[in-house]
Protein backbone atom coordinates (compact mmCIF):
# COMPACT_ATOMS: atom_id res chain seq x y z
CA UNK A 1 0.00 0.00 0.00
CA UNK A 2 2.96 2.55 0.51
CA UNK A 3 4.06 1.74 -2.60
CA UNK A 4 1.07 2.80 -4.67
CA UNK A 5 0.75 5.62 -2.21
CA UNK A 6 3.92 7.30 -2.87
CA UNK A 7 3.16 6.76 -6.89
CA UNK A 8 -0.01 8.00 -6.61
CA UNK A 9 1.88 10.72 -4.94
CA UNK A 10 4.81 11.61 -7.09
CA UNK A 11 3.69 10.90 -10.22
CA UNK A 12 1.27 14.26 -11.04
CA UNK A 13 3.96 15.89 -9.11
CA UNK A 14 6.36 14.36 -11.62
CA UNK A 15 4.55 14.95 -14.49
CA UNK A 16 3.81 18.59 -13.01
CA UNK A 17 7.27 20.30 -13.33
CA UNK A 18 6.86 20.08 -17.06
CA UNK A 19 3.93 22.35 -16.92
CA UNK A 20 5.30 24.26 -13.59
CA UNK A 21 8.57 24.99 -14.08
CA UNK A 22 9.51 25.78 -10.53
CA UNK A 23 7.80 22.74 -9.20
CA UNK A 24 10.93 20.98 -10.27
CA UNK A 25 13.09 22.29 -7.51
CA UNK A 26 10.49 21.83 -4.86
CA UNK A 27 10.03 17.70 -5.61
CA UNK A 28 13.02 17.58 -5.58
CA UNK A 29 13.95 19.20 -2.59
CA UNK A 30 10.88 17.09 -0.75
CA UNK A 31 12.27 13.53 -2.05
CA UNK A 32 15.93 14.38 -1.41
CA UNK A 33 15.10 15.51 2.11
CA UNK A 34 12.54 13.45 3.07
CA UNK A 35 13.18 10.22 0.90
CA UNK A 36 10.03 8.98 1.14
CA UNK A 37 10.56 6.18 -0.99
CA UNK A 38 12.09 4.67 1.55
CA UNK A 39 9.18 4.35 3.59
CA UNK A 40 8.17 1.55 1.81
CA UNK A 41 9.21 -1.90 1.18
CA UNK A 42 8.07 -2.90 -1.64
CA UNK A 43 9.13 -2.52 -5.50
CA UNK A 44 9.73 1.59 -4.69
CA UNK A 45 12.09 1.26 -1.76
CA UNK A 46 14.98 1.58 -4.17
CA UNK A 47 13.05 3.82 -6.72
CA UNK A 48 15.49 6.37 -8.21
CA UNK A 49 13.04 9.08 -7.59
CA UNK A 50 15.50 11.78 -6.40
CA UNK A 51 17.65 11.06 -10.08
CA UNK A 52 14.34 11.35 -12.23
CA UNK A 53 13.56 14.12 -10.72
CA UNK A 54 16.90 15.61 -11.20
CA UNK A 55 17.15 14.56 -14.66
CA UNK A 56 13.31 16.19 -15.53
CA UNK A 57 14.15 19.69 -13.77
CA UNK A 58 17.31 19.89 -15.43
CA UNK A 59 15.56 18.93 -18.88
CA UNK A 60 12.95 22.14 -18.09
CA UNK A 61 16.03 24.25 -17.04
CA UNK A 62 17.73 24.14 -20.28
CA UNK A 63 14.08 25.07 -22.47
CA UNK A 64 12.24 27.01 -19.83
CA UNK A 65 12.18 30.61 -20.42
CA UNK A 66 11.09 31.21 -16.41
CA UNK A 67 14.47 31.57 -15.35
CA UNK A 68 16.08 34.13 -12.55
CA UNK A 69 19.49 35.80 -12.25
CA UNK A 70 22.13 34.02 -10.34
CA UNK A 71 22.17 35.56 -7.21
CA UNK A 72 25.41 38.08 -6.77
CA UNK A 73 26.03 38.29 -3.19
CA UNK A 74 28.08 36.63 -0.73
CA UNK A 75 26.46 33.54 0.16
CA UNK A 76 25.42 32.18 -3.61
CA UNK A 77 28.80 33.11 -4.57
CA UNK A 78 30.97 31.30 -1.80
CA UNK A 79 28.65 28.51 -2.47
CA UNK A 80 30.40 28.02 -5.75
CA UNK A 81 33.66 28.34 -4.60
CA UNK A 82 33.01 26.09 -1.88
CA UNK A 83 32.45 23.35 -4.06
CA UNK A 84 34.67 24.29 -7.20
CA UNK A 85 37.44 23.62 -3.91
CA UNK A 86 35.99 20.49 -2.62
CA UNK A 87 36.09 19.45 -6.59
CA UNK A 88 40.24 20.81 -6.15
CA UNK A 89 40.62 18.86 -2.91
CA UNK A 90 39.08 15.55 -4.66
CA UNK A 91 41.42 15.53 -7.32
CA UNK A 92 44.30 15.86 -5.17
CA UNK A 93 43.13 13.48 -2.72
CA UNK A 94 45.34 10.90 -1.61
CA UNK A 95 42.38 8.44 -0.48
CA UNK A 96 40.69 5.50 -2.10
CA UNK A 97 39.56 6.80 -5.27
CA UNK A 98 36.40 4.89 -5.44
CA UNK A 99 35.31 6.23 -1.15
CA UNK A 100 36.25 10.01 -2.71
CA UNK A 101 33.89 9.74 -6.11
CA UNK A 102 31.09 7.57 -4.20
CA UNK A 103 30.61 10.99 -2.22
CA UNK A 104 31.64 13.83 -4.29
CA UNK A 105 29.14 12.48 -6.81
CA UNK A 106 26.58 12.75 -4.16
CA UNK A 107 27.62 16.22 -2.65
CA UNK A 108 27.76 17.13 -6.55
CA UNK A 109 24.43 16.24 -6.79
CA UNK A 110 23.14 18.54 -3.84
CA UNK A 111 25.32 21.63 -5.11
CA UNK A 112 24.38 21.64 -8.95
CA UNK A 113 20.21 21.43 -7.76
CA UNK A 114 21.04 23.87 -5.73
CA UNK A 115 22.63 26.32 -8.03
CA UNK A 116 19.71 25.39 -10.05
CA UNK A 117 17.19 26.15 -7.31
CA UNK A 118 18.47 29.66 -7.32
CA UNK A 119 17.83 30.53 -10.68
CA UNK A 120 13.96 28.43 -10.95
CA UNK A 121 12.64 30.33 -7.62
CA UNK A 122 12.09 33.85 -6.82
CA UNK A 123 9.34 35.78 -5.05
CA UNK A 124 7.50 35.63 -1.40
CA UNK A 125 5.19 32.28 -2.30
CA UNK A 126 7.84 30.11 -3.79
CA UNK A 127 10.20 31.21 -1.46
CA UNK A 128 8.27 30.24 1.71
CA UNK A 129 6.85 27.11 -0.12
CA UNK A 130 10.92 26.09 -0.27
CA UNK A 131 11.00 26.71 3.28
CA UNK A 132 7.73 24.78 3.93
CA UNK A 133 9.49 21.66 1.99
CA UNK A 134 12.33 21.46 4.14
CA UNK A 135 10.96 22.15 7.10
CA UNK A 136 7.94 19.33 6.64
CA UNK A 137 10.44 16.99 4.54
CA UNK A 138 12.69 16.64 7.62
CA UNK A 139 9.68 17.77 10.32
CA UNK A 140 8.20 14.66 9.39
CA UNK A 141 10.91 12.55 11.36
CA UNK A 142 10.09 15.31 14.24
CA UNK A 143 6.46 14.38 14.23
CA UNK A 144 6.27 10.70 14.16
CA UNK A 145 9.49 10.63 16.64
CA UNK A 146 7.84 12.71 19.21
CA UNK A 147 5.07 10.38 19.11
CA UNK A 148 7.45 7.35 19.59
CA UNK A 149 9.37 9.61 22.10
CA UNK A 150 6.14 10.77 23.81
CA UNK A 151 4.13 7.15 23.88
CA UNK A 152 7.58 5.10 24.88
CA UNK A 153 8.72 8.04 27.49
CA UNK A 154 12.24 7.83 25.62
CA UNK A 155 13.25 4.29 25.88
CA UNK A 156 14.18 4.16 22.21
CA UNK A 157 16.23 5.72 19.96
CA UNK A 158 14.86 8.01 17.21
CA UNK A 159 16.11 7.62 13.48
CA UNK A 160 16.00 9.22 10.34
CA UNK A 161 15.64 7.82 6.99
CA UNK A 162 17.13 5.00 5.76
CA UNK A 163 19.89 5.38 3.34
CA UNK A 164 20.19 9.28 4.15
CA UNK A 165 23.04 11.79 5.97
CA UNK A 166 20.28 11.99 8.66
CA UNK A 167 19.75 7.99 9.73
CA UNK A 168 21.95 8.18 12.60
CA UNK A 169 20.06 9.07 15.84
CA UNK A 170 22.94 12.10 16.15
CA UNK A 171 22.87 13.03 12.91
CA UNK A 172 19.23 13.17 12.59
CA UNK A 173 19.60 15.56 15.91
CA UNK A 174 21.24 17.60 14.17
CA UNK A 175 18.48 17.78 11.37
CA UNK A 176 15.71 18.55 13.45
CA UNK A 177 17.20 21.02 15.19
CA UNK A 178 18.08 22.97 12.21
CA UNK A 179 14.72 23.07 10.96
CA UNK A 180 12.72 23.46 14.18
CA UNK A 181 13.36 27.31 13.74
CA UNK A 182 11.64 26.80 10.18
CA UNK A 183 8.59 24.97 11.50
CA UNK A 184 8.29 28.46 13.93
CA UNK A 185 8.45 30.63 11.59
CA UNK A 186 5.48 29.03 9.22
CA UNK A 187 3.49 28.88 12.14
CA UNK A 188 3.92 32.52 12.77
CA UNK A 189 3.12 33.52 9.32
CA UNK A 190 0.65 31.40 8.85
CA UNK A 191 -3.37 32.61 9.09
CA UNK A 192 -5.21 29.95 8.92
CA UNK A 193 -6.36 28.04 12.07
CA UNK A 194 -6.08 24.72 11.21
CA UNK A 195 -2.64 25.27 9.65
CA UNK A 196 -1.26 26.70 12.50
CA UNK A 197 -2.10 24.41 15.34
CA UNK A 198 -0.89 21.43 12.45
CA UNK A 199 2.35 23.76 12.68
CA UNK A 200 2.79 24.04 15.90
CA UNK A 201 2.01 20.49 17.05
CA UNK A 202 4.87 19.76 14.35
CA UNK A 203 7.49 21.82 16.13
CA UNK A 204 6.72 20.70 19.30
CA UNK A 205 6.82 17.40 18.50
CA UNK A 206 9.87 17.63 16.66
CA UNK A 207 11.41 19.07 20.08
CA UNK A 208 10.30 16.09 21.91
CA UNK A 209 11.69 13.78 18.77
CA UNK A 210 15.07 15.80 19.59
CA UNK A 211 15.31 14.81 22.80
CA UNK A 212 14.67 11.29 21.63
CA UNK A 213 17.43 10.87 19.61
CA UNK A 214 19.78 11.15 22.77
CA UNK A 215 22.04 13.52 20.97
CA UNK A 216 23.86 15.50 23.48
CA UNK A 217 25.23 17.82 20.80
CA UNK A 218 21.57 18.18 19.98
CA UNK A 219 20.47 19.06 23.53
CA UNK A 220 22.98 21.65 24.01
CA UNK A 221 21.86 23.02 20.39
CA UNK A 222 18.34 23.50 21.79
CA UNK A 223 19.21 25.45 24.69
CA UNK A 224 21.60 27.82 22.63
CA UNK A 225 18.44 28.51 20.07
CA UNK A 226 16.31 29.07 22.77
CA UNK A 227 17.85 32.15 24.43
CA UNK A 228 18.45 33.29 20.79
CA UNK A 229 14.61 32.82 19.67
CA UNK A 230 13.69 34.81 22.86
CA UNK A 231 15.64 37.66 21.14
CA UNK A 232 14.73 36.93 17.48
CA UNK A 233 10.93 36.47 18.30
CA UNK A 234 8.20 39.01 18.18
CA UNK A 235 6.53 37.48 21.20
CA UNK A 236 9.73 37.43 23.34
CA UNK A 237 8.23 36.18 26.22
CA UNK A 238 5.71 33.81 25.09
CA UNK A 239 8.04 31.91 22.81
CA UNK A 240 10.59 31.63 25.51
CA UNK A 241 7.41 30.63 27.87
CA UNK A 242 6.11 27.95 25.54
CA UNK A 243 9.83 26.74 25.01
CA UNK A 244 10.47 26.45 28.85
CA UNK A 245 7.46 24.70 29.40
CA UNK A 246 7.90 22.01 26.22
CA UNK A 247 11.78 21.55 26.90
CA UNK A 248 10.45 20.98 31.13
CA UNK A 249 7.82 18.70 30.13
CA UNK A 250 9.41 16.81 27.70
CA UNK A 251 12.52 16.07 30.19
CA UNK A 252 10.38 15.00 32.69
CA UNK A 253 9.08 11.94 31.13
CA UNK A 254 12.16 10.97 29.67
CA UNK A 255 13.66 8.06 31.31
CA UNK A 256 16.81 7.76 33.84
CA UNK A 257 19.24 6.60 31.28
CA UNK A 258 19.01 9.83 29.12
CA UNK A 259 19.69 11.54 32.15
CA UNK A 260 22.91 9.76 32.40
CA UNK A 261 23.45 9.78 28.68
CA UNK A 262 23.29 14.00 29.12
CA UNK A 263 25.27 13.83 32.24
CA UNK A 264 27.96 11.89 30.15
CA UNK A 265 28.70 15.81 28.32
CA UNK A 266 31.01 16.82 31.34
CA UNK A 267 32.64 13.38 32.39
CA UNK A 268 33.98 12.57 28.39
CA UNK A 269 34.97 9.14 29.37
CA UNK A 270 32.69 7.15 27.60
CA UNK A 271 33.65 5.59 24.43
CA UNK A 272 32.05 7.88 22.15
CA UNK A 273 33.44 11.05 23.66
CA UNK A 274 37.16 9.11 23.34
CA UNK A 275 36.47 8.48 19.81
CA UNK A 276 36.34 12.44 19.15
CA UNK A 277 39.84 12.92 20.85
CA UNK A 278 41.25 9.89 18.79
CA UNK A 279 39.97 10.95 15.65
CA UNK A 280 40.81 15.15 15.90
CA UNK A 281 44.40 14.21 16.96
CA UNK A 282 44.30 12.12 13.61
CA UNK A 283 42.68 15.21 11.37
CA UNK A 284 45.29 17.58 12.71
CA UNK A 285 48.28 15.16 11.31
CA UNK A 286 46.21 15.38 7.97
CA UNK A 287 45.80 18.92 8.47
CA UNK A 288 49.69 19.62 8.86
CA UNK A 289 50.99 17.00 6.21
CA UNK A 290 48.37 18.25 3.76
CA UNK A 291 47.42 21.52 4.85
CA UNK A 292 45.83 23.14 1.65
CA UNK A 293 43.73 20.36 0.44
CA UNK A 294 43.19 18.31 3.16
CA UNK A 295 42.77 14.51 1.99
CA UNK A 296 39.42 14.30 0.16
CA UNK A 297 36.35 12.94 1.03
CA UNK A 298 35.89 10.23 3.81
CA UNK A 299 39.50 9.88 4.39
CA UNK A 300 39.22 9.27 8.30
CA UNK A 301 37.09 6.64 7.00
CA UNK A 302 39.81 4.48 5.50
CA UNK A 303 41.51 1.99 7.73
CA UNK A 304 44.90 2.67 5.80
CA UNK A 305 44.65 6.23 7.02
CA UNK A 306 44.91 5.36 10.58
CA UNK A 307 47.52 3.39 9.77
CA UNK A 308 49.63 6.50 8.89
CA UNK A 309 47.84 8.98 10.85
CA UNK A 310 46.47 7.01 14.04
CA UNK A 311 47.78 7.94 17.68
CA UNK A 312 47.88 3.79 18.30
CA UNK A 313 47.70 0.89 16.41
CA UNK A 314 44.00 0.83 16.36
CA UNK A 315 43.09 0.56 12.48
CA UNK A 316 39.47 1.69 13.27
CA UNK A 317 37.77 3.70 11.31
CA UNK A 318 35.97 6.69 13.05
CA UNK A 319 33.59 9.31 11.46
CA UNK A 320 35.06 13.07 11.48
CA UNK A 321 32.59 13.79 14.68
CA UNK A 322 32.49 17.43 14.01
CA UNK A 323 31.63 19.30 10.87
CA UNK A 324 34.25 21.70 11.93
CA UNK A 325 37.51 18.74 11.54
CA UNK A 326 35.16 17.06 8.69
CA UNK A 327 36.06 19.93 6.61
CA UNK A 328 39.58 20.28 7.52
CA UNK A 329 40.31 16.78 7.10
CA UNK A 330 38.55 16.45 3.58
CA UNK A 331 39.29 19.90 1.80
CA UNK A 332 42.02 21.39 4.59
CA UNK A 333 42.88 24.81 6.02
CA UNK A 334 41.20 26.73 3.01
CA UNK A 335 37.85 24.42 2.95
CA UNK A 336 37.73 25.43 6.61
CA UNK A 337 38.02 28.51 5.95
CA UNK A 338 35.10 29.10 2.72
CA UNK A 339 32.71 26.47 5.24
CA UNK A 340 33.10 28.95 7.75
CA UNK A 341 32.93 32.45 6.20
CA UNK A 342 29.58 31.03 4.01
CA UNK A 343 27.99 30.69 7.71
CA UNK A 344 29.33 34.34 8.46
CA UNK A 345 28.23 35.75 5.29
CA UNK A 346 24.70 34.20 5.53
CA UNK A 347 24.38 35.51 8.74
CA UNK A 348 25.16 38.90 7.84
CA UNK A 349 23.22 38.88 4.79
CA UNK A 350 20.18 37.75 6.74
CA UNK A 351 20.48 41.10 9.64
CA UNK A 352 20.70 43.33 6.54
CA UNK A 353 17.86 42.03 4.35
CA UNK A 354 15.84 41.85 8.07
CA UNK A 355 16.99 46.01 8.67
CA UNK A 356 16.01 46.88 4.91
CA UNK A 357 12.46 45.08 5.07
CA UNK A 358 11.67 45.75 8.59
CA UNK A 359 9.71 48.85 6.84
CA UNK A 360 8.77 47.61 3.56
CA UNK A 361 6.17 45.45 2.17
CA UNK A 362 7.83 42.03 2.92
CA UNK A 363 7.99 43.32 6.73
CA UNK A 364 5.71 40.51 7.47
CA UNK A 365 7.37 37.71 6.43
CA UNK A 366 11.16 38.73 5.20
CA UNK A 367 12.45 39.67 8.83
CA UNK A 368 11.01 36.76 10.57
CA UNK A 369 12.15 34.25 8.19
CA UNK A 370 16.07 35.92 8.00
CA UNK A 371 16.04 35.66 12.07
CA UNK A 372 14.76 32.14 12.13
CA UNK A 373 17.43 31.29 9.67
CA UNK A 374 19.53 33.07 12.13
CA UNK A 375 18.41 30.87 14.69
CA UNK A 376 18.89 27.68 12.16
CA UNK A 377 22.46 28.50 12.05
CA UNK A 378 23.42 28.68 15.57
CA UNK A 379 21.64 25.26 15.83
CA UNK A 380 23.47 23.80 13.00
CA UNK A 381 26.91 25.20 14.32
CA UNK A 382 26.28 23.92 17.70
CA UNK A 383 25.35 20.59 17.10
CA UNK A 384 27.37 20.32 13.79
CA UNK A 385 30.45 20.60 16.43
CA UNK A 386 30.12 17.38 17.17
CA UNK A 387 28.90 15.76 14.61
CA UNK A 388 29.93 15.03 10.89
CA UNK A 389 27.33 16.96 8.66
CA UNK A 390 28.99 18.90 6.70
CA UNK A 391 27.92 17.55 3.34
CA UNK A 392 24.18 17.76 4.20
CA UNK A 393 22.17 19.98 1.99
CA UNK A 394 19.78 21.56 4.66
CA UNK A 395 22.37 24.51 5.58
CA UNK A 396 23.77 24.88 2.26
CA UNK A 397 19.54 25.17 1.57
CA UNK A 398 19.63 28.38 4.06
CA UNK A 399 22.73 30.21 2.69
CA UNK A 400 21.19 30.35 -0.63
CA UNK A 401 17.27 30.83 0.89
CA UNK A 402 19.26 34.15 1.93
CA UNK A 403 21.18 34.57 -0.80
CA UNK A 404 17.48 34.34 -3.21
CA UNK A 405 15.52 36.97 -0.60
CA UNK A 406 18.52 39.60 -0.85
CA UNK A 407 18.59 39.05 -4.44
CA UNK A 408 15.02 39.56 -4.83
CA UNK A 409 14.57 42.56 -1.90
CA UNK A 410 18.17 43.71 -4.18
CA UNK A 411 19.83 43.76 -0.76
CA UNK A 412 23.50 43.44 -1.71
CA UNK A 413 25.26 44.00 -5.32
CA UNK A 414 23.72 45.87 -7.62
CA UNK A 415 22.34 46.83 -10.45
CA UNK A 416 21.02 43.55 -10.60
CA UNK A 417 20.71 41.50 -13.82
CA UNK A 418 17.18 40.85 -15.23
CA UNK A 419 15.59 37.69 -15.30
CA UNK A 420 15.94 35.97 -18.46
CA UNK A 421 12.02 35.66 -18.72
CA UNK A 422 12.48 39.57 -19.25
CA UNK A 423 10.13 40.88 -16.23
CA UNK A 424 11.43 41.75 -13.23
CA UNK A 425 10.78 39.96 -9.70
CA UNK A 426 7.57 40.35 -8.32
CA UNK A 427 7.62 39.92 -4.62
CA UNK A 428 3.74 39.70 -4.25
CA UNK A 429 3.50 36.65 -6.55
Amino acid sequence: MRDIAFMLVFIPLWLSCFVRPYLGPLVWAWVSMMYPHRLAYGFVHNFPAAYVVAVTTLLVFVVTREKYPFPRNGPAVLLVVFFGWACVSSLASFNDPDMVFDLWLKVAKIQLMLFVTMMMLSGRRQIIWLVAVIALSVGFYGFKGGIFTLLTQGRGNVLGPPGSFIEPNNELGVALVTVFPLLYFLYGISRNKWLRWGLLATALLTLAAIFGTYSRAAVLAVAAMAVFMGFKSNHKVLTVTVLAVALAGTVALLPERWMERMQSISTHQDESSQSRFKVWTLIGRIAMDHPLTGGGYRITENPKTWEKYGSDDSTVAYAPHSIYFQVLAEHGFVGLFLFLVIGVATWRLASRVARQARDGPDADWAPQLMGMIQVSLIGYGVAGGFNALANYDVPYYLAAIVAMVARDLKVGRAPMIEAKAGAAVNLSR
